[in-house]
């Protein structure tokens, strides 16, 4: 059986690419020179997480995880956050992120207990909720030499792949999901997985 696009759907689709990469060349580009770390993603797993705070989470995973293990961990596909492996229990693992999570509000008091020998926590959600893992490739460094609401054109020295998967990781810290679009020695250009504010790159922050 035959799974290929015939060459009038294939014209069609040709034309709609060309169409949409016209349409984001019109967007508002502002020219920018800001810092930022590009994370190649090297493969994806499903997890569950079954407690959470601003500092980290508790989950499980049907792919291995170590102690010590760099990840990226998403609960909505547009909040993105690294962090490290503190312990492994089978297919259970905690994970400590980099930067407090903003989606939570900050706790007004910690969790004190009732027991002497309880050590004050900040307070917890216990959730059963599906996210995303992210194991990434060594990072780029990278410098942001434009940008719209859609993309990005970047410049390093590092290699890239056409339609390859990024995480890309400014300055302060804010992570994004991205894909690369074209290469030209070293630059490259980005596209965005969700439209960001041109306001907030003159921050330096998206």
């Amino acid at each position: 059986m035959d799974f290929g696009f015939s060459s009038n759907e294939q014209a069609v689709s040709h034309a709609a690419d060309l169409a949409d990469f016209a349409s984001r060349r019109r967007e508002v580009r502002q020219r920018v020179l800001l810092s930022a770390r590009l994370h190649p993603v090297e493969r994806q797993s499903p997890m569950v997480v079954t407690n959470l705070s601003r500092h980290g989470l508790r989950a499980t995973a049907d792919i291995e995880v170590v102690s010590g293990q760099r990840l990226f961990v998403t609960l909505d596909d547009l909040t993105h956050c690294l962090g490290t492996v503190r312990w492994t229990q089978n297919k259970r693992f905690g994970l400590q992120f980099d930067k407090p999570l903003d989606i939570l509000p900050p706790a007004s008091e910690a969790d004190e207990g009732t027991m002497p020998a309880h050590l004050p926590r900040v307070p917890r959600i216990t959730m059963h909720w599906n996210g995303t893992l992210a194991f990434c490739q060594p990072t780029h460094e990278a410098k942001i030499r434009d940008v719209s609401k859609s993309g990005m054109m970047v410049e390093t020295v590092e290699p890239l792949l056409p339609d390859q998967n990024l995480l890309v990781q400014m300055s302060n810290g804010t992570i994004v999901a991205a894909s690369v679009r074209w290469t030209e020695g070293e630059h490259a250009g980005i596209q965005l997985s969700c439209p960001v504010s041109l306001l907030q790159f003159s921050h330096g922050s998206l």
